[in-house]
Formats: structure tokens, C-alpha cells, sequence
């Protein structure tokens, strides 16, 4: 495999780091690739993007392989959206209709502690919740985080939610997925 990305420096800023798309090899996805592998369903028709079908996309504002939105609380006490995030997701607190609620998530989890059913139609796990995820993707001097992470509310569940953070950043609920150019 060749180096991906040249011009690397102990700062990472946009202008010094650069990703060569014609070299193969492991590096951080583009913050479209993530949320396109994110966002993807498949067949699955449920919660989808109006307008596609085969492969269909997950709604935005949704956790990744989730049923429904993160805020539904239609029925009361934070279900459906609830219930379709803690099949997915770890993270803090969601919204019962009046209040911010504790999930009981206290810190980060396994990969894949949320069992099988955890995964995405790619059989990606964690892409909503457990650790905000580095991408290449430039935002002014920053780079993008995507996903929400184990201290966040259900909001950064979304699949088109992101944040921006200086390279040097560190955190517990921050870390990375790689991607491999082929």
C-alpha cells in the first residue's frame, strides 16, 4: 500500500495535509464517505429518504440503522425513538417530551456491544454513538467529527450531524475508523 496522504505535519492543518485520491491504502474517510456508509439501508425500506429505494438511505435525522427519528417521542417516555436508539447507539440522555433523561451510559463501550443488531446494512458498528469519528474533511483549520458519541444527547445521533475540532484535539469520546482506498 502507498502513503495516502502527504505534506503531514505535527499540526494537521488543512493546507499542510493532503490526500492523494490516486495512491491506495488505509486513511480516514471523507466526512461524505462516512455519511454515506452511515446513512445506507439497502432493501430495507423502513425510515428511509423519500424518493429512493434499492439501495435506500436512512433519514438525516436518525441514528444510523435506526427505525425512526432521534426525537420521536410520539408514543411518550422517548419511545419509538428511544427504543430505535438503544438498539444502535450508546449515548447519555434523550428527550421524554419535557426533560433530558440519563441512559444510564456512563462511558465508552465495546465495539459492538449493542449485539448484532447494532450493525448497519454494511455491518458497520457504532456509526451513531459511542465516539465522536475523525474524517479527513477540512472545516476552515479543523477537521470534521461525525457520529455523536457515549457523552452525548440523542441530537448527535444523527447521521447528518457533525462537529469540527483542531487536529490536536483529544477526548474520551473521540476517535477514528479507518477507510481503505482500493
Amino acid at each position: 500500500d502507498e502513503l495516502v496522504y502527504g505534506g503531514i505535519t505535527s499540526s494537521w492543518a488543512s493546507i499542510d495535509t493532503v490526500e492523494d485520491a490516486d495512491k491506495k491504502g488505509y486513511r480516514l474517510p471523507s466526512s461524505n464517505e462516512w455519511e454515506f456508509a452511515a446513512r445506507y439501508r439497502g432493501g430495507d425500506s423502513i425510515n428511509t429518504v423519500e424518493g429512493y429505494s434499492n439501495p435506500s438511505f436512512t433519514k438525516g435525522n436518525s441514528a444510523s440503522g435506526a427505525t425512526t427519528f432521534y426525537f420521536d417521542y410520539a408514543d411518550g417516555g422517548g419511545e419509538p425513538g428511544k427504543s430505535a436508539n438503544d438498539s444502535v447507539a450508546v449515548y447519555y440522555s434523550y428527550w421524554d417530551g419535557v426533560t433530558w433523561v440519563a441512559t444510564g451510559v456512563t462511558g465508552l463501550a465495546v465495539v459492538a456491544s449493542k449485539g448484532p443488531f447494532g450493525a448497519n446494512e454494511l455491518g458497520l458498528y457504532d456509526m451513531s454513538g459511542n465516539v465522536w469519528e475523525w474524517c479527513f474533511t477540512a472545516d476552515g483549520v479543523n477537521r470534521v467529527q461525525r457520529n455523536g458519541s457515549w457523552s452525548s444527547n440523542s441530537v448527535g445521533l444523527q447521521v447528518g450531524s457533525m462537529l469540527s475540532a483542531g487536529p490536536g484535539s483529544q477526548n474520551s469520546d473521540i476517535g477514528f475508523r479507518f477507510s481503505r482506498t482500493r
